[in-house]
């Protein structure tokens, strides 16, 4: 039987994920940041400008950049076979929740947009976002580097293997502890829909 136990003060682990919540500076969060190349790099995609959550984005989509602390949740250990937009979905439910209760402002996990069910974005028709209380952009369609971000706090990358590493943010203005079950309300969420899937 799988056990959930904490390791850390902000670091859990179960069934094979595991994640670390870690919060800083707004200001360190932006040394990670490069908006034009983000939109360089989103042009080649073609949901660029096709989706509510992607590229090109105003600076209101990316108020967690203005924010003065940063929750970065890394959540390693993911099953590359997993049903990633119900992962998101999951996992984003928790990222709003924490954004309702720090009046913060929350970064989407990456992948397609869960909401829609498939649907063409509203976006596509010039059209307002049909969930626009629950999109967000993800840390990288806000220019962060996600790759060196984790790196720094010590879950670097692997490409092509079997397991997927996810990182969330949550901006806010508030007490560390305002956010100081995140990691775990986010392993938590993953862990059971994993089971559901």
């Amino acid at each position: 039987m799988s056990k959930s136990t904490h390791q850390s003060q902000s670091n859990w682990y179960f069934c094979g994920m595991e994640t670390d919540c870690k919060v800083m500076a707004g200001e360190v969060l932006g040394r990670f940041v490069d908006r034009g190349r983000c939109e360089e790099l989103c042009r080649l995609c073609p949901r660029y400008g096709a989706r509510w959550g992607c590229p090109p984005l105003d600076d209101a989509d990316c108020g967690l950049l203005s924010m003065p602390r940063v929750a970065v949740a890394v959540v390693s250990g993911v099953d590359a076979d997993a049903d990633l937009r119900a992962l998101r979905a999951a996992g984003e439910a928790v990222m709003l929740r924490y954004e309702r209760a720090t009046g913060g402002r929350a970064a989407a996990l990456p992948g397609d947009c869960p909401y829609c069910g498939g649907e063409e974005c509203a976006r596509v028709a010039g059209r307002r976002c049909r969930h626009e209380e629950s999109v967000r952009p993800s840390l990288e369609a806000m220019g962060v580097d996600v790759c060196a971000l984790s790196a720094s706090l010590g879950y670097p990358m692997e490409w092509g293997g079997r397991a997927l590493t996810l990182v969330a943010a949550l901006g806010f203005d508030g007490p560390d502890e305002a956010v100081a079950s995140l990691g775990a309300d986010l392993l938590t969420a993953l862990t059971r829909q994993g089971r559901a899937d």
